[in-house]
Formats: C-alpha cells, sequence, structure tokens
C-alpha cells in the first residue's frame, strides 16, 4: 500500500483523520448508523450466497468500491467546506484574523 500523504495539506490529512477515524467512533455510538451498518452484513451474506461467478462478484465490488470512494470524496469535501466556512463567519464576527 503507497503512502497517500504525498501532495496532501495538513487539512486535507485533518480532514481525512477525522473522517476515518474520530468520526467512526462517534457514529458507533449512533443506533441509526449501527441499524445501517447490520443491514450493509446482512446484505453482503445474502450476496456471498447468492451463487455469483467470479465475474460477477468483482463486477460488484468494483462498483461498491467506487461508490465507496465518492462518498469519501464527498464526506472530506463536505467537512472541509464547512470547516472553511465556520472560519469565515468567525471572521466577520471578527472573533478571529
Amino acid at each position: 500500500m503507497k503512502d497517500d500523504t504525498m501532495g496532501k495539506d495538513v487539512f486535507e490529512m485533518t480532514a481525512e483523520y477525522f473522517i476515518n477515524e474520530r468520526l467512526e467512533d462517534i457514529l458507533m455510538q449512533d443506533g441509526k448508523f449501527t441499524g445501517l451498518q447490520k443491514q450493509i452484513w446482512e446484505q453482503m451474506k445474502r450476496l456471498e450466497m447468492s451463487g455469483m461467478d467470479m465475474q460477477q462478484s468483482l463486477a460488484v465490488e468494483g462498483l461498491v468500491s467506487l461508490h465507496i470512494k465518492n462518498t469519501d470524496f464527498y464526506a472530506i469535501k463536505a467537512y472541509e467546506y464547512g470547516f472553511r466556512d465556520c472560519i469565515s463567519v468567525l471572521r466577520k464576527l471578527e472573533l478571529i484574523r
């Protein structure tokens, strides 16, 4: 696995840490999130038992992987822009420079 930190600024690394580590801990205490996780695992079990051949399994896995990457990108950008908006508001209120 290659080191993905090359070319990333401090904000990107901080956002990724928050989303991948801290947020996971917070969400695991949320019943709605854990319910969704349970549904995902149940669906995975059904998919494994569906009798798909290797090519079909790889196609499904590839599609799911792309959805995960897309969601990860979206979450990082949402966090980034939310943080930047917060800084902008604090500056307008002259609470920070």
